[in-house]
This record gives structure tokens, C-alpha cells and sequence, in this order.
């Protein structure tokens, strides 16, 4: 992860469990992804439990990029109990001709086809304008993986090389990481060779 670190990731266990090492926590909530179905109720009641078991650590949940087509209700549930989100921005050749009728910049214009800064900075704004006036620091999560709905090996390195060329917003979010970061369709050397060379460390994070 590149900027502020947003804590650990933890499938198992009670967060903040100094017994296994936790002190901050992940919560990948994606609704309706393996038949994963929640509610708002549910929603609050979940969040509530992990923050009053952190003892101060730092609550994020990872969550669909494009979260209006996601149940946008149930992340502006969690809105009160999260200290960050980490909208999980895999942009294969979004946006997509749907996506640019139905979603234009804050500032005007147009976001541009099959490009993925501008996927980026689509799906920012619409997490950005889910939190309105209760700011939580955004987390991306980039794309470094394939082999999926016909993405092949050559097409994640050019998208990852498109968007390390050409994106530059990163004083709107606190960090950036990759999904994922090994394994046999993931994180090619190229991939980390470009990450390495784009210097993300020192970008202008928002603080």
C-alpha cells in the first residue's frame, strides 16, 4: 500500500484481537457477491459490533467502486461507524457507453470511454458524493489482476501502465493498494515494475 496505511485485513477472529496481532480492520462488504445479502439494520448492527471491539484502532470497509449500482443505501448505513472506505476501482474498459450516460463530473463535461483515470475519478465521485458532509477518508484499490470476463495478462499491464501515466487524483484520496498481489493471474512483473517506477509513495495524498 502506497500513502497512509488503513490498518489489517482480517477474514477471522475478533477485531482488534491483540491475542492474533489485529488492531485495525477490514471488512470487505459487497452485497449481493456470493450470495452475501444485507440489510441496512444488519448493516449498523455489524459495524457497531466491530467499532466497540477496536479499542481505538481504525475501521475501513472495502466496497464496490461504482456503488450506485451497488445498494448505495447500505454503505451510507455504515457511514457513521467507518473511519475510511476502499472502493475496489478494477477498470477493465469501464467506463463503459451505460456509465457515461448516466454519470457526468461534478465540474462538467464528460468522462471518457475505456479509460481507466477516468474510471477512477468516476467512481471517487460518486463515493464522495454518498458521504456528502461527513468526510472519511478514500482508500483506492487498484486493479492488478486477469483473467477474467476476457481481460488477459497484456491487457491489466496496459491498463495499470494507462492509469499510472495519467491519473492525477491523488490529493483526493488517503492511499492506494492493489487487489491483489500474488498469485498466478496477479501482480505480473511488469505490473510491479511500473507500480515501483510511478513512485506512489510520494504523491500528494489528502491528509
Amino acid at each position: 500500500m502506497s500513502g497512509r496505511e488503513s490498518g489489517h485485513r482480517s477474514g477471522n477472529g475478533r477485531p482488534g484481537n491483540p491475542a492474533i496481532g489485529l488492531v485495525d480492520y477490514v471488512a470487505d462488504i459487497e452485497p449481493g457477491h456470493n450470495n452475501s445479502m444485507w440489510t441496512s439494520t444488519e448493516i449498523k448492527k455489524f459495524c457497531d459490533g466491530v467499532k466497540s471491539h477496536l479499542d481505538g484502532g481504525k475501521f475501513c470497509v472495502s466496497a464496490f467502486a461504482l456503488l450506485d449500482w451497488h445498494e448505495p443505501h447500505l454503505y451510507a448505513a455504515a457511514l457513521p461507524y467507518v473511519d475510511a472506505f476502499a472502493p475496489q476501482i478494477y477498470w477493465f474498459n469501464f467506463p463503459n457507453s451505460k456509465m457515461l450516460a448516466q454519470f457526468k463530473p461534478p465540474a462538467g463535461g464528460n468522462y471518457t470511454k475505456d479509460s481507466a483515470p477516468s474510471y477512477a475519478d468516476l467512481c471517487l465521485d460518486r463515493w464522495r458524493l454518498m458521504i456528502g458532509n461527513t468526510p472519511k477518508p478514500l482508500v483506492l484499490t487498484g486493479q492488478a489482476y486477469w483473467d477474467e470476463g476476457g481481460f488477459a495478462q497484456q491487457d491489466a499491464e496496459a491498463k495499470l501502465q494507462e492509469f499510472l501515466d495519467d491519473w492525477r487524483g491523488y490529493n483526493g484520496i488517503s492511499a492506494i493498494n492493489w487487489w491483489h498481489l500474488g498469485g498466478g493471474s496477479s501482480m505480473s512483473f511488469a505490473m510491479r515494475e511500473a507500480i515501483r517506477a510511478a513512485d506512489l509513495a510520494n504523491k500528494p495524498y489528502a491528509s
